[in-house]
This record gives structure tokens, C-alpha cells and sequence, in this order.
């Protein structure tokens, strides 16, 4: 049946359209019924064919022949469209590695075409559906993890700005700064200023009992030698991975620390190396990103601020703060603030401003009203910095009759507009005595960091020159670089 219906196919269809092939099927119905109604009704003439019955096998074989290449004909136009059909029923439900297989050349083979076509196209929408989603929810890890980071600095920052003790924002830093899937060990090297020596100050590792047994707790980093020393002396990151090429110095890192994988950051500021902080996991198939490093690095610069901000309570700690009379910073307090934020700012790219003032005609002043009248007057001058000023801003008395500002990222710009405004109310409230005598005005200067200079001392200097120069030119000013 099958060879006859290949047959029939290739003699009676060769055409590509399905119209024709409907037509043909219906041209043959139409002879069969033909054929048996000239059976049936034989007409007038005795010779007629159909009259002739010794014909009746013949006109039943050649009707059996044509139906059955009519049916044949519509099971090759019916056949498709049911397979067609099962196979689109199967794609709808969701299997779209389907494949219609028809090889016709007619409108039912290019109805499967489009079909599998339009089921490809389907395919590789999902499977790029699929592939961002994946992405999605990478993308969606790595901001949950930057989130969790930033709320963690945001702690250390906290922590500096309360003045917490070091161990503690060492702490914060290396337990959770990191996730334990990623980093299981962590450990910050300070310098030792009494010693100048380079040891381990806080270590958080599964392996930590062992580690201190090693002696790694007492361990000193000698300069240039090692993975840790040439760390600190080049001051440049370091990452260990399953892509970095294995040295004898690397292999003694990885067994004096008992991990596979790290990476390491400097801890510094200008001109200071103040060690390093590690963080590192014993994963065998890690790969570090850029995103890990710069954490890392963004990490070891705020406990550099940390360090820094614990040397200068240190060295406050070692003299007096404030003066005595009117309650401000004294000279050295100002000085060693000025030299802290000059470093910062510089460590951080931001400006520092510095203001030194100085009361006009002050000898005069003394002479006519002495010490009581000279200390009341001081007195109000410094009341007038404490309206004024933010509680980042620090107001000392620099000498006798001279005052100094200093103004943590502040511009020039806005620093001389806040001057202006202390110079104005102090000559206001000294307006309000009924003696002229007692009418003090102030002068002052302004100068920034890195414009005016690069030290605590370059500043200090430039803004007495300045100073010198503003009081010439008549007092009750502010004067600047411009």
C-alpha cells in the first residue's frame, strides 16, 4: 500500500500547490460518479458500452482504481494537517524541541517550515530568557553583596567618628566585610610605632588556635622579603588565585597562613605605609574579581583613616587641648589638627582650609582697659566662633590676641564667606559699647590646601604673610591668595 501511495504520489502529484492536488482528487470522485451513472442509465443506443454488461468487472475495477487514487490523493493532502496538527499540540504544551518532518514542497511543507521556524525562534527567545535571568540573579548577588559592604563601611565609618578603639574597627573590618563563603580568613598588619616593626594586629581564621601555636601572633614582616614584605615595601596589591603563576614565596604564604587563595591590600596614606590587610579562603577553583580587589582596597582605606585617627588621639592625649580663658584649641592642639587634616585631605582629594585672625590695634586696646578688659573681649570674640562654626570646625587661640581656624573640607571660597561673617559679627558686637574705645575689629586670612601649601606649616606661614599684608592695608578684612 505504501509503495502504490509513493507511486501514485510521484505519477499523479508532482505539482507543488495543494490546490491542484485538491483538485485533481476532486476531478476523480467526479469520473467515478461518471462512470456509474453511465452504468446506470446506458441511454438509447443498444451499443452502448455501458449497455454491454459482459463489462461489469471492467467498470467496477476502474471504479475500485479510481477511488482509490482519490483517496489516496486526500490522505496525502489529510494525513499532514493531522500530523501537523499533534505536533503543534505537543509545542503549545510547552516541548519546544519539536520538529515537524514534512517533505513536501506544497503549502502544507511550508506551513511546517514556518511552524519550526517560528518554534526555533521560540527556542532561543526562552534559552535567552533563561541566560539573563541567570545573569539577573548574579548581578542581583554582587549588588546584595556591595550593599552589605556599604552598610559594613558604613559602620567602620561610624566607628572612626566615635572615636572607637581600633581592635574594633578592625574587627568590623575583617569579620564583616567580607562573606565567610568568600574570604573564611582575615588578618590586618600594622606598623608598631615604638618598634617601627610590622606585626599581625587582628587575625580571624577557622585555623586561628593552630596558626598561634605556629607563633604567627609574634610574627615581624621584614621589608622586601616575601609575598608580605614586598607588599608593603612596593605598596601595590597582591592576588593569589587559581590563575597566579605558583612561586617558592608564594607556596611559603600559602603554608605559614594555611590558605589556598588571597588577596592582599597596602594600608596607607601619603607617604605612610601602615601595613596591610589579607584577605584570603581555601577554595580550590576561586578566581578573584575586580570587584573583590577594589572592596578590598576601599576596605584598607578607611582603616588607614582609622590609623591615622588613632595616632592623632595619641598625640593628643600627650598636652593640653584648650586654653584656659576662653575654652578653644590652644597653638599646639591647632597645629597638630591642621598637620591631621592636611593629610587627610590629601589622602581623601579634598580641600583643607586654614584661618588665622588677628584683633586690630590690640595694644592700644590693652593700655586703655588692661587685662580684665583685654579677657572680657577675648572672651566675646570666642563666643562669636562657637555661633559660628560646625562642630567639624576647630577655633583655637593661636597666640595673645590672635586666633586660628581650622576648616575641614572647606574651599576657599566657602571659607572666606564664613570669615567674612565671624569679622562682621565680632565688629557688630563690639558696635554695641557705648565707649568707641572699646569698638574691636579683627583681621584675617585665608589660605587652602594644596593652593596656598602642602604642609600644616606652609600654610601656617603663607597665611601670616598674608595676614601682615591685610592689616596694611587698614584691618577689619579678610584677606586671601587669589
Amino acid at each position: 500500500m505504501s509503495i502504490l501511495k509513493q507511486r501514485v504520489s510521484r505519477a499523479v502529484l508532482s505539482n507543488k500547490y495543494l490546490r491542484q492536488e485538491i483538485f485533481i482528487a476532486f476531478c476523480l470522485i467526479m469520473l467515478t460518479l461518471l462512470v456509474f451513472i453511465g452504468y446506470l442509465f446506458p441511454g438509447v443506443s443498444a451499443n452502448s458500452w455501458f449497455a454491454n454488461r459482459a463489462t461489469l468487472p471492467l467498470v467496477i475495477g476502474i471504479i475500485i482504481m479510481i477511488l482509490t487514487i482519490g483517496f489516496l490523493i486526500i490522505w496525502q493532502i489529510v494525513e499532514p494537517i493531522i500530523r501537523l496538527n499533534r505536533e503543534a499540540k505537543m509545542i503549545a504544551s510547552g516541548d519546544l524541541t519539536r520538529e515537524i518532518c514534512l517533505t513536501r514542497e506544497d503549502e502544507l511543507g511550508e506551513l511546517g517550515s514556518s511552524v519550526n521556524a517560528l518554534t526555533r525562534r521560540i527556542r532561543e527567545n526562552v534559552e535567552e530568557l533563561n541566560n539573563l535571568n541567570k545573569k539577573t540573579e548574579v548581578l542581583n548577588d554582587e549588588i546584595n553583596n556591595r550593599i552589605v559592604m556599604l552598610s559594613n563601611l558604613m559602620e567602620i565609618s561610624n566607628g572612626i567618628a566615635q572615636k572607637a578603639a581600633l581592635k574594633d574597627i578592625l574587627r568590623i573590618a575583617v569579620e564583616k566585610c567580607f562573606p565567610e563563603q568568600e574570604m573564611s580568613f582575615g588578618c590586618v598588619i600594622l606598623k608598631d610605632e615604638q618598634t617601627n616593626e610590622y606585626r599581625i594586629q587582628y587575625l580571624h581564621s577557622a585555623h586561628e588556635e593552630q596558626l598561634n601555636r605556629r607563633g604567627l601572633n609574634a610574627m615581624k614582616i621584614a621589608l622586601g622579603i616575601g609575598v608580605l614584605g614586598k607588599a608593603i615595601l612596593k605598596q601595590e596589591a597582591v592576588v593569589i588565585d587559581q590563575a597566579t603563576k605558583m612561586t617558592r614565596e608564594i607556596e611559603d604564604f600559602k603554608g605559614m597562613f594555611l590558605v589556598n587563595n588571597a588577596i592582599i591590600s597596602p594600608i596607607s596614606s601619603t607617604d605612610n605605609a601602615h601595613g596591610l590587610i589579607i584577605a584570603a579562603n581555601e577554595r580550590p577553583d576561586y578566581y578573584c574579581t575586580e570587584t573583590q580587589k577594589d572592596l578590598l582596597q576601599l576596605v584598607s582605606k578607611h582603616i588607614a583613616i582609622a590609623v591615622l585617627n588613632e595616632k592623632l588621639s595619641k598625640e593628643v592625649e600627650k598636652f593640653e587641648m584648650t586654653d584656659s580663658l576662653t575654652g578653644l584649641y590652644n597653638n599646639a592642639y591647632a597645629r597638630s589638627r591642621l598637620g591631621f587634616e592636611v593629610k587627610q585631605a590629601v589622602y581623601t582629594q579634598k580641600t583643607c582650609s586654614f584661618v588665622l585672625m588677628k584683633i586690630d590695634r590690640f595694644k592700644d586696646y590693652l593700655t586703655a582697659f588692661g587685662h580684665i578688659g583685654v579677657e572680657d573681649a577675648l572672651l566675646k570674640i570666642a563666643a562669636v566662633f562657637k555661633e559660628c562654626l560646625s562642630s567639624d570646625a576647630k577655633a583655637a587661640r593661636f597666640a595673645e590676641h590672635e586666633f586660628a581656624l581650622v576648616l575641614p573640607s572647606v574651599n576657599k571660597r566657602d571659607a572666606i564667606a564664613l570669615t567674612e561673617d565671624i569679622v562682621k559679627k565680632i565688629a557688630e558686637r563690639f558696635a554695641q559699647e557705648e565707649n568707641p574705645a572699646r569698638h574691636l575689629t579683627v583681621t584675617a586670612a585665608v589660605v587652602e590646601n594644596p593652593l596656598d601649601g602642602r604642609t600644616a606649616d606652609d600654610l601656617i606661614l603663607r597665611s601670616g604673610i598674608i595676614l601682615a599684608d591685610t592689616i596694611e592695608q587698614g584691618g577689619n578684612r579678610v584677606g586671601y591668595q587669589k
